[in-house]
């Protein structure tokens, strides 16, 4: 059985940042018009489509890109101690290319896109940024340029319901007939 995907594109501008005051996160309000399809269901998968960022000069080789609310993924940081927030996954690494900026279609090597489930038209955007030594990455707002295009994949009501209802509890004991 095939089922058509269907997708909604989000573009984020540095410039249109809601809240900037914890560092290396950056929050966006979403009007709920950015969605087109107001029909679909719950759950979707988000990934990150494209990404730039106008280069710091700091030259850091990469930087992670982390959708905070997911419902799936998770970051390691058992060792290092320092946390990214809860409910964060990794949509991408962004590669810094020299002298010119931060850019995630270049770097990707054609690898697959990271989807992670989530709650569908979100009201409010989150994204975390870290850098390979695990500091949050400080954006020279509002100096600093950035584009994010995150997609939204629906999925078909069919399967979302099947995934919903593919757990199914039984009793461990049968119910009493009587006390």
């Amino acid at each position: 059985m095939t089922s058509s995907v269907f997708s909604d594109y989000v573009t984020l501008y540095i410039k249109d940042v809601y809240d900037s005051t914890t560092t290396g996160t950056l929050v966006w309000k979403i009007p709920p018009d950015a969605y087109y399809y107001k029909d679909k269901g719950t759950l979707c998968k988000v990934s990150l489509a494209d990404a730039a960022i106008e280069t710091d000069g700091s030259g850091d080789q990469n930087i992670s890109i982390n959708y905070v609310g997911t419902l799936t993924g998770g970051i390691n940081d058992q060792e290092s101690g320092t946390t990214v927030e809860n409910y964060a996954g990794t949509l991408g690494i962004l590669r810094y290319i020299s002298g010119a900026a931060y850019n995630w279609n270049i770097g990707n090597s054609g690898a697959e896109s990271i989807k992670l489930l989530t709650s569908a038209r979100p009201d409010k955007i989150s994204l975390t940024f870290v850098s390979g030594n695990k500091n949050k990455y400080n954006f020279d707002l509002p100096n600093q340029d950035g584009i994010f295009v995150l997609r939204f994949d629906y999925f078909d009501p069919i399967v979302e319901n099947k995934i919903n209802n593919d757990v199914s509890y039984k009793p461990a004991f049968p119910e009493p007939t009587s006390f």
